[in-house]
C-alpha cells in the first residue's frame, strides 16, 4: 500500500509555490485519497475562491491560462457529486466575497476589449450549481443590492453576446437570468425602503434592462417562447420597482403637475423619466455604453420597444390611480420620448455620424436613416395608441368638462402624423412599413374620439386614399389603409354624417389637384363598406348629397367660354367619386313613392344637363384628346344611362319598336343617342372617330362599355328584336366590344377590376372580363365567326396562362376564363359549348400535326381536323333533341377514319409523342373535362366521343417515355367517362364498331407500361365500360357487338392459361411484368361486361327476347372463362377480386353450385387475414377482398350449403378485426379519409351479411364477443362503434330476443364506462373516443330496447348524463359531447317517457349543465368552441326542449331553467348567431311557465336579472307568445 501524502495544505497556501504546481496538487488532492486533507471539500473550494477573490481584488496577478485553469478546477469541485450531498446536509460553505468575483468576471467580458471571454461557460457552469444549492445561492442573492448587481452584469453580458453573435452560452445564462430575477423580484417585495429600490432599479437596472429586451427580441437565435418568457421576467422585475403604490402620488405630481403632493426621495420620479430621456437621445454614461454595446442607434430602439411595454405595466400597476388623468399624461409623456418630428430624425443622423457609430464611406443617406427611424417611431407610437384604446383610458365627456385639454393634445399628434413623408418620396419596403404605421395611428385616434380627425378629415383622405398608390403597395399597406377608410366610413355612417365625409373627399381632391396622376378608386373591401353605407343612407340625405356633389362639379367649369377650372385629372376624380355614389344607391325600387320618383327623375335630368352635356361640349370643343376630359365624361356618361335603364325596367315602361329609330343601313356603332338622346348622332360620330384616332385603352374601354350597353337598352325596349334595323345596330355594337379579341395577344397580365386603372397593360384583362361577365348577353347574338373567336380566346386564355398567385384585389385572364367555365351561365350556352369543343378539336389537331412522318398520326389529324370543320350551328332556345339523332358527313367520315386508325393500332405500329405535344394535348383534355360532358346534344357528344378515341389509339401507338403520357391518358379516359354517363341512347354505334373500339381502349391501357402510374386509371376505366356496355346493350347493334367483343376477352384469358408456363394447371409463372400488367385489365373488362350481361339476365334493362339469350349465353361462357383462371397471379386484386365477383353472381343468378370457387374462396380469406397486419398500406387491396367476400356470404341458399362450416365465423372474426384496427389504432385525419371510409363500409356490410345469414345460436355468439370488446381499454371505442352497428339493423325474432337479453347488462355496463372517464382528467382523444360514443350507443341501446328494457335501467342513462362535465369539454369535443347527450335524453323521452316522468328532477338538471355550458361557451369572448358549433348545438337544445314540453309537465320547473338562462346572460354576451338559435327554447320555457311562472321570476330574480328578464319577456309577448283561441 503506497505511503499517505501529507503538507500539500501548507503548499497550497505557501506563495513560494508555482501556480501551475498548485493547480497540480489540487487536482491531485482531489482525484487520489493517498492525500491527508482534513475536509477535503472545504479546503479545496476555499482556496480556489480565495485564489479567484485575491485576482480580482488586484492582490494577486494570474495569467489568463491559469485563471481559466483555475476556473476548470472550481467547476469540478462544484459539480461534484461529493460536495453536492454536503450543500445539501448544510455541511458546506461559500466564501461570502465570491458574489463580487462573478459580478466583477461578468462585467469584464462585457466590455468589447475583453479577454476574459473565454472561460465565461465555466463561470455560468459554477454559477448553476450555486444558484441549485440553497445554501451556497444564499452568498449570492442574500441582499438585494448584491443581487442588482449581479442581475445589471448577466443583463449587459447577455447583450454583449447577442449583439456579438456569440451564441453558444447564451441559453445558459438566460436560464441563470430567469433565476436571479426570480430571486431579486422577491427581495424586491421584501425591501422597506422603496426610495432605494426605486434609485437602483432606474440607475443600474433600466438601461441594461431596456437593451437586453431589444437585443433579444432582434438578434437571439433562441425559441420565441424563450425568449418571450424572459423579457416578460424582465420587465415584470423593472416595473415591480419603479411603479409601486408610495410612488403613485409622486408620478400624479409630475405627469399632471398637482400642487401640495410630496415626492419621493431627492430627485423622486423625475429621475425616471430623466433616465428614459437620456436613453432616448442615446447619451448614457460612458461606463453603461461600454457595457451595453449596442449597434448604430439600438439604444433608440431599445427604448421605443420599451415604451409600450412600460405604459402597459404603468396602467395595471397601483401607481396609477386615475387612468383617464394620470393614465392619459403617461401617454403624452412617453409619446414625447417618440420625437416624431423630422429635426430629431437629422439630429440622430448627425449624432450617429459624430459618435463614429456609422461608417462614413458607405455614404449612408441621411433620408434613409430618417425613414427607418420614423418607421420604428410611428410603431412605438402605434403600440402605445392601441394599448390606450384597449385600456379606455381616454373619456370625451369627462375630457370637455375639463377644458378639452387631452382632445387638443390628440389633434396635434394628428398634426405630426400627416407631417409624415408618404409612400411616393421612397417606394422601399421602409417606407411601406412606415405608411402602414401612420394609418394605423390615424385609425386609432379614429376609434377614441371622431372629433380628432373631424377638422383634418380632408387631410387624413389625401395622406390615406388620394396620394396612395394602391397598386404599388405593399399587403400590410394596403392592410392598414383598408382599415382606416373603413373605420372611417363606418364611423361617419353611425354619426349620420355622411355628407360631411364627401364634402371633405371632394375638398381633398381639389386642393390636391396638381398632384393627381391617375383617378383613385376604392379597393375591394373599402368599395364594399363603401357600398353599404351608401345603400344604407335615407332617401332624402341620399339625394342632398347627390345635389351638392353636382354643384361642386359645375363650380369646377365655365359654360361661356366654354373651359375648366379645375386641371383634368381633378374632374375625372370628381366624376369617379360622382359615378362609384350613383352606382350604389338604393333609390329605385318597386315601393318607391310617387314624391321620391319625382325628385330622382329630376335629379337625373339634373346631372344630365348640368354636368355630363357640358362636359361633352368641353369634349367636342377640344381639338385635341385629354384623356382624362374625355374619360370623365363617357365614364359619367355610362353611369347615367346605366341608372336610366335601370329607372326604366323598375317602373315598367313599354317602348314600341317605333322609340328606336331607323338610321338605315350605314349606321354605325358609335350612335349612342339611343342612351343618351341629348347628343345627335353626327356630334357621337365626331366625338367617337376622334376618341378612336387617340388609341387611349380606357376610353375604348367605355366605348365598349357603351356597346354592350346599347345591346341590352334594344333587348330591353323593342318587343320584337327581328327588325333589320334592330338587328344590324346589334351586330355592329357585338363586332366592335368583340372586336380586340383578334388582336390582343395571349400574354400574362393583371387588373384590379376597377374602370379607371385601364391601361395599355391591363386592356386586355379588362376586355376580356367585360365580355366574360356579358357572355350571356353576346353568345346569343353572336355569328359563326364571332363564336369560334371567343372560343379560341378563352381556350388559350385557359391553356396558355396559368393562374398566377396575385393578391385578393388583382385578376388575370386565365382566373376569369376559369371563373366562366365554372359559372351557372356557361352550362346553359350551348353555341359557346359547341364552339368550344370545336376549338379543342383543331388545338388537339395542332398539337398532334406537328410530325406527320406516321399514317398513324396522320389518320389521328383526319379525324379531329374532320370533326372540327363540322359545323351545325346551334341556337340558343334549341329544344330537346331526338335520342339518336342523325349524322353529318363529315362526322360519318370521321368515324370511317377512325376506324382505320383502330385497325392500324391493333397491328402493332410505333410513333413518337414528344413531352410538349402530350403536356398540350393533357391541357386541351382538362379544359374539355371542365365543359358539362354529361349534358351535352347527342352530336357534340358524338364529337367528343370520337376525338377523345383518336387520341386514345395514338396514345396507344405510341412509345413515350414523358411522364405526361399518363396523365394525358387518365384525362382522355375521365372525359370519355363523362359524356357516356350522359347517353343513355346514342347514334355513335351507327357509324363505329363498338366492339372494335372497346378493344382498342384495351389495348391502349394493356401498353401502359408502369403500372405504378396507372393505377389512379382503373377505376376511371372500369366507370367508362360500364357506361360503354350499358349504350351497347340498349342499341340495337347490340346482339352482334357484345359476343364479339366477349369472345375477345375468353381468347385472350385462354392463351394466358395455356401457356407454355402453366402447363401444371395450377400456377401461371409469367415472366414479364407486362404480361401481368395486361391480364389485370383483362380481368377489369371482364368483370364491366359480365356486370352488364348480368343486369340484362335480371331484368333490369329491357332488351328483345332474342338479343337477351344472346347477351346471356355470352355472359355465361365469359363468367366460365374468369372462373378458369382465377388461380393465375396479377398485380392488381381489385381487377381480380371485381371480376371474380362479378363471375360468381352471374353462377349465382343460374343457381350453380359453386364447389369450383372453394379454394379460391379460402386464398382470399388467408389474403385478408394477411394484409390486416398492415391496413394502411393494403387498403384497396382489402376493400377488394371484402367485396368478393361480400358476396360470397350474400349468395343463394344452395351456396350456403357449399361453404365450409367454418367460412362464416372466419369472416365475422376478420371482418370485426378490421374495424376494431380501424377504430381503435387510427387517428381521426386517417379513420375519415375517403379510402379508409369506404374499407370501413366494406366491412360493415360484410359484418351484416354474415349475422343476417348465420344461425340463431350463432348470432348469440356474435353478440357475446362484442359485449367482451367492452371490458377492455384499447378496444372499447372500436366495440362502442360496432355496437351502434348492430342495434341499427332491424333484427327478428330470435335474434332481437337474444340483442334484448343482453341490452340491460350493456346499459348499466356504458354508465360505469361514462362515470369513470369523466371522474379522472383525460385528454380531448380520449373524451372522443369514450364518452362520445358511450353516449350514443346509449341512445341507441333506449332506442333499440323500447319496451322490452326494464324501467330502472333506461333510468341508469340519465346518471351517465350528469356525469359529463359540459363546461369542462374542450372545442369540438363539447359539441359532439352536447349532442349525444341530447340524443340520449330525446331517445329517453320519445322510446320511454313513463320513466322520464317519474324522473324530472333528474332530466331538469341534465338541461341546466347542457343550458349553462351552452350559454357559457357561446359567448362572444369565447374562443374553445367555433360559433357554427354552439349554433348546432343550440339547435338540438331546441329539439330537446320541444320532446320535454311534449312529454313531461314542467309547469312547476320550467321557471327554474329560465331563471339559469337569465343569471347566465350576466356573465357575458351570446353571439348573435348563438342567441338567435337558443332564444325560441326559451320561449317554449316561458310558454309552459304561465302566469304564476312569470311572477315568480319577476319577483325571485335579483334587481339587475331582473331587467334582463323584463327585455326577454317583452320580446317573448311581441314576437312569440300565441293570443288566438285555443
Amino acid at each position: 500500500m503506497a505511503a499517505p501524502i501529507s503538507g500539500v495544505h501548507k503548499r497550497l497556501k505557501s506563495s513560494e509555490t508555482p501556480w501551475r504546481e498548485k493547480l497540480k496538487l489540487g487536482r491531485m488532492a482531489w482525484k487520489s485519497r493517498r492525500v491527508v486533507l482534513p475536509r477535503r471539500e472545504q479546503v479545496l473550494l476555499d482556496w480556489a475562491t480565495s485564489a479567484l477573490i485575491q485576482h480580482y481584488a488586484k492582490k494577486t496577478l494570474l495569467e489568463e491560462q491559469i485563471l481559466q485553469e483555475l476556473w476548470l478546477f472550481l467547476e469540478d469541485i462544484l459539480k461534484s457529486t461529493r460536495l453536492k450531498s454536503l450543500a445539501r446536509s448544510g455541511s458546506i460553505f461559500l466564501n461570502s466575497s465570491f458574489n463580487q468575483v462573478i459580478t466583477a468576471t461578468l462585467s469584464n467580458a462585457c466590455q468589447q476589449a475583453a479577454a476574459h471571454t473565454n472561460f465565461i461557460p465555466n463561470v455560468l457552469d459554477c454559477m448553476e450549481v450555486i444558484l441549485a444549492q440553497p445554501t451556497l445561492a444564499a452568498v449570492l442573492l442574500s441582499r438585494y443590492d448584491a443581487c442588482v448587481e449581479l442581475l445589471r452584469s448577466m443583463l449587459c453580458l447577455t447583450v454583449r453576446l447577442c449583439a456579438a453573435n456569440i451564441q453558444e452560452s447564451v441559453p445558459s445564462l438566460l436560464s441563470l437570468l430567469v433565476t436571479v430575477l426570480d430571486k431579486c423580484t422577491s427581495l424586491q417585495r421584501q425591501q422597506h425602503k422603496h426610495t432605494k429600490v426605486f434609485q437602483s432599479v432606474c440607475e443600474e437596472l433600466l438601461a441594461p434592462a431596456v437593451c437586453c429586451c431589444w437585443v433579444l427580441n432582434n438578434h437571439s437565435k433562441m425559441l420565441s417562447s424563450t425568449r418571450t418568457e424572459v423579457i416578460t421576467k424582465i420587465q415584470e422585475n423593472l416595473h415591480q420597482g419603479l411603479f409601486i403604490r408610495e410612488n403613485a402620488a409622486a408620478f400624479e405630481k409630475h405627469l399632471c403637475d398637482t400642487p401640495g403632493s410630496s415626492s419621493v426621495g431627492n430627485k423622486g420620479v423625475e429621475l425616471y423619466f430623466h433616465q428614459l430621456d437620456q436613453l432616448a437621445k442615446d447619451r448614457l454614461d460612458p461606463s453603461m455604453s461600454k457595457l451595453c454595446a449596442l449597434p448604430a442607434g439600438g439604444i433608440e430602439d431599445a427604448v421605443l420597444l420599451y415604451l409600450p411595454a412600460a405604459f402597459n405595466s404603468f396602467l395595471a400597476s397601483a401607481a396609477c390611480t386615475d387612468t383617464t388623468r394620470t393614465g392619459f399624461a403617461m401617454l403624452q409623456t412617453l409619446c414625447g420620448f417618440t420625437r416624431l418630428t423630422a429635426e430629431n430624425d437629422m439630429e440622430t443622423a448627425e449624432n450617429v455620424q459624430e459618435e463614429g457609430c456609422m461608417d462614413v464611406d458607405a455614404e449612408v443617406d441621411k433620408r434613409e436613416v430618417s425613414f427607418k427611424a420614423q418607421e420604428k417611431r410611428l410603431v412605438a407610437t402605434r403600440d402605445l395608441l392601441q394599448t390606450a384604446l384597449d385600456r379606455n383610458i381616454y373619456r370625451a365627456l369627462d375630457d370637455a368638462m375639463s377644458g378639452g385639454k387631452q382632445l387638443a393634445w390628440l389633434r396635434k399628434l394628428l398634426h405630426t402624423l400627416l407631417q409624415t413623408p408618404t409612400t411616393t418620396t421612397a417606394a422601399r419596403l421602409d417606407c411601406m412599413r412606415l405608411t402602414a404605421a401612420r394609418l394605423d395611428c390615424m385609425r386609432l385616434l379614429l376609434d377614441m374620439n371622431h372629433q380628432v380627425v373631424a377638422p383634418r378629415l380632408a387631410d387624413v383622405w389625401t395622406c390615406s386614399w388620394l396620394l396612395l398608390d394602391i397598386m404599388d403597395l405593399d399587403s400590410a399597406v394596403q392592410v392598414s389603409q383598408d382599415n382606416l377608410l373603413c373605420r372611417l366610413l363606418e364611423t361617419y355612417a353611425k354619426l349620420r354624417q355622411v355628407d360631411t365625409l364627401l364634402v371633405a373627399m371632394l375638398e381633398a381632391v381639389v386642393k390636391n389637384q396638381n398632384q393627381l396622376s391617375f383617378s383613385k378608386t376604392f379597393s375591394p373591401l373599402t368599395l364594399q363598406r363603401w357600398s353599404e353605407l351608401v345603400q344604407g343612407l335615407p332617401v332624402g340625405l341620399a339625394m342632398e348629397i347627390w345635389q351638392g356633389m353636382l354643384n361642386k362639379l359645375q363650380e369646377q367649369y365655365q359654360l361661356d367660354l366654354p373651359q375648366l377650372k379645375c386641371t383634368s385629372a381633378c374632374l375625372e376624380q370628381m366624376t369617379t367619386l360622382l359615378a362609384l355614389f350613383l352606382l350604389h344607391l338604393r333609390l329605385w325600387d318597386v315601393n318607391i313613392t310617387s314624391p321620391t320618383a319625382t325628385r330622382v327623375d329630376q335629379l337625373m335630368a339634373s346631372t344630365c344637363s348640368s354636368v355630363i352635356s357640358p362636359l361633352f361640349k368641353l369634349c367636342l370643343a377640344t381639338k385635341q384628346v385629354d384623356e382624362y376630359l374625355h374619360f370623365s365624361a363617357l365614364h359619367l356618361c355610362h353611369t347615367w344611362c346605366q341608372l336610366h335603364m335601370l329607372s326604366i325596367h323598375m317602373k315598367g315602361s313599354k317602348h314600341s319598336n317605333e322609340s328606336v329609330p331607323n338610321l338605315g343601313v350605314h349606321e354605325e356603332w358609335w350612335d349612342f343617342s339611343l342612351q343618351y338622346p341629348h347628343m345627335s348622332p353626327g356630334e357621337w360620330s365626331t366625338l367617337c372617330q376622334k376618341l378612336l384616332k387617340a388609341d387611349s385603352k380606357r376610353i375604348r374601354y367605355v366605348l365598349e362599355m357603351l356597346c354592350l350597353q346599347k345591346v341590352k337598352m334594344l333587348r330591353m325596349l323593342t318587343s320584337t328584336s327581328e327588325e333589320e334595323t334592330v338587328k344590324r345596330r346589334i351586330e355592329n355594337a357585338i363586332n366592335f366590344a368583340t372586336s380586340s379579341c383578334a388582336t390582343d395577344e395571349v400574354k400574362e397580365s393583371a387588373w384590379d377590376g376597377q374602370v379607371t386603372s385601364v391601361t395599355s397593360d391591363s386592356y386586355s384583362t379588362a376586355h376580356w372580363y367585360l365580355l366574360c361577365s356579358n357572355i350571356g348577353l353576346i353568345v346569343p347574338l353572336c355569328t359563326q365567326r364571332q363564336l369560334a373567336l371567343l372560343a379560341h380566346y378563352l381556350l388559350q386564355t385557359v391553356v396558355g396562362e396559368s393562374c398566377p398567385n396575385m393578391s385578393a384585389r388583382l385578376v388575370s385572364r386565365a382566373m376569369i376564363s376559369a371563373d366562366l367555365l365554372q359559372s351557372a351561365t356557361y352550362l346553359e350556352l350551348l353555341p359557346m359549348q359547341e364552339a368550344m369543343i370545336t376549338a379543342i378539336l383543331r388545338g388537339l389537331a395542332d398539337s398532334v400535326d406537328c410530325i406527320r412522318n406516321a399514317s398513324v398520326i396522320r389518320l389521328c389529324v383526319k379525324v379531329l381536323q374532320e370533326l372540327s370543320e363540322d359545323s351545325h350551328p346551334v341556337s340558343a332556345t334549341t329544344g330537346p333533341e331526338e335520342d339518336t339523332p342523325q349524322l353529318s358527313k363529315a362526322i360519318t367520315s370521321a368515324a370511317v377514319a377512325l376506324q382505320s386508325l383502330q385497325k392500324a393500332v391493333q397491328k402493332k405500329c410505333t410513333v413518337y409523342l414528344s413531352g410538349k405535344q402530350l403536356q398540350m394535348m393533357c391541357h386541351y383534355f382538362k379544359v374539355l373535362k371542365r365543359l358539362p360532358l354529361q349534358c351535352l346534344s347527342g352530336v357534340s357528344s358524338v364529337r367528343c366521343v370520337l376525338g377523345c378515341l383518336a387520341v386514345n389509339c395514338l396514345l396507344g401507338a405510341s412509345h413515350s417515355v414523358s411522364d405526361c403520357a399518363p396523365a394525358v391518358l387518365r384525362t382522355n379516359l375521365e372525359v370519355l367517362r363523362d359524356v357516356m354517363t350522359g347517353q343513355k341512347k346514342t347514334s355513335l354505334w351507327q357509324a363505329l364498331d363498338a366492339a372494335v373500339t372497346m378493344k382498342c381502349l384495351l389495348l391502349t391501357c394493356e401498353r401502359t407500361q408502369d403500372k405504378s402510374q396507372s393505377m389512379s386509371l382503373d377505376d376511371t376505366y372500369q366507370d367508362l365500360m360500364y357506361h360503354l356496355l350499358w349504350s351497347v346493350v340498349r342499341s340495337a347493334e347490340g346482339t352482334s357487338i357484345l359476343p364479339s367483343f366477349t369472345t375477345h376477352l375468353c381468347e385472350a384469358m385462354r392463351s394466358l392459361s395455356q401457356s407454355p408456363a402453366s402447363r401444371d394447371g395450377h400456377r401461371l409463372d409469367l415472366r414479364a411484368p407486362h404480361e401481368r400488367h395486361r391480364l389485370d385489365w383483362l380481368f377489369i373488362s371482364a368483370g364491366c361486361t359480365l356486370s352488364a350481361g348480368l343486369m340484362v339476365m335480371q331484368n333490369k334493362v329491357k332488351v328483345p327476347a332474342a338479343q337477351g339469350d344472346i347477351i346471356a349465353s355470352c355472359t355465361r361462357q365469359l363468367a366460365m372463362s374468369v372462373a378458369a383462371v382465377v388461380h393465375m397471379p396479377s398485380i392488381d386484386l381489385p381487377a381480380v377480386t371485381t371480376a371474380m365477383a362479378a363471375a360468381l353472381r352471374v353462377q349465382m343468378a343460374e343457381s350453380q353450385v359453386g364447389e369450383d370457387w372453394t379454394p379460391c374462396i379460402e386464398r382470399h380469406v388467408c389474403s385478408l387475414k394477411t394484409m390486416l397486419t398492415e391496413i394502411q398500406a393494403n387498403l384497396q387491396n382489402i376493400r377488394a377482398c371484402l367485396g368478393f367476400l361480400k358476396t360470397v356470404a350474400g349468395g343463394v341458399p344452395k351456396w350456403q350449403a357449399v361453404l365450409p362450416e367454418e367460412f362464416e365465423p372466419t369472416v365475422y372474426n376478420l371482418a370485426v378485426q378490421l374495424l376494431l384496427g380501424v377504430h381503435s389504432t387510427n387517428k381521426e385525419e386517417s379513420a375519415s379519409s375517403p379510402d379508409m371510409a369506404d374499407v370501413v363500409a366494406e366491412a360493415e356490410a360484410l359484418l351484416l351479411i354474415v349475422c343476417r345469414c348465420s344461425q340463431p345460436e350463432q348470432f348469440c355468439t356474435y353478440i357475446e364477443g362484442l359485449q367482451q370488446h367492452l371490458d377492455c381499454d384499447t378496444s372499447v371505442c372500436a366495440g362502442l362503434q360496432l355496437w351502434q352497428l348492430v342495434l341499427r339493423e332491424e333484427w327478428k325474432d330470435e335474434k332481437r330476443d337474444a340483442v334484448n337479453s343482453i341490452l340491460p347488462q350493456l346499459v348499466l355496463q356504458l354508465q360505469v364506462l361514462l362515470q369513470k372517464s369523466c371522474s379522472k382528467v383525460t385528454v380531448d382523444d380520449v373524451l372522443k373516443q369514450t364518452v362520445v360514443p358511450s353516449l350514443l350507443t346509449t341512445a341507441a341501446m333506449l332506442q333499440f330496447g323500447q319496451g322490452s328494457l326494464p324501467d330502472h335501467v333506461a333510468g341508469a342513462a340519465l346518471h351517465g348524463c350528469l356525469s359529463v362535465q359540459m363546461q369542462s369539454l374542450p372545442g369540438k369535443t363539447f359539441a359532439a359531447a352536447f349532442h349525444a347527450t341530447c340524443r340520449v335524453l330525446t331517445s329517453l323521452l320519445q322510446h320511454h317517457t313513463k320513466v322520464a316522468r317519474n324522473a324530472v328532477p333528474s332530466l331538469m338538471a341534465c338541461c341546466r349543465t347542457l343550458l349553462v355550458a351552452l350559454v357559457h361557451e357561446g359567448r362572444q369572448d369565447k374562443g374553445s368552441v367555433d360559433s357554427a358549433d354552439a349554433v348546432l348545438c343550440a339547435g338540438d337544445f331546441e329539439r330537446l326542449v320541444a320532446a320535454l314540453v311534449q312529454k313531461v309537465d314542467l309547469t312547476r320547473t320550467a321557471a327554474f331553467l329560465v331563471a339559469e338562462y337569465v343569471s347566465e346572460l350576466q356573465h357575458g354576451t351570446l353571439h348573435p348567431d348563438v342567441k338567435k338559435s337558443l332564444v325560441p327554447s326559451v320561449y317554449l320555457l316561458l310558454d309552459v311557465c304561465g302566469m304564476h311562472g312569470s311572477k315568480l321570476l319577476g319577483t325571485a330574480l335579483d334587481p339587475g336579472l331582473r331587467e334582463i328578464y323584463k327585455a326577454l319577456h317583452m320580446d317573448y309577448s311581441r314576437y312569440h307568445k300565441y293570443r288566438g283561441k285555443v
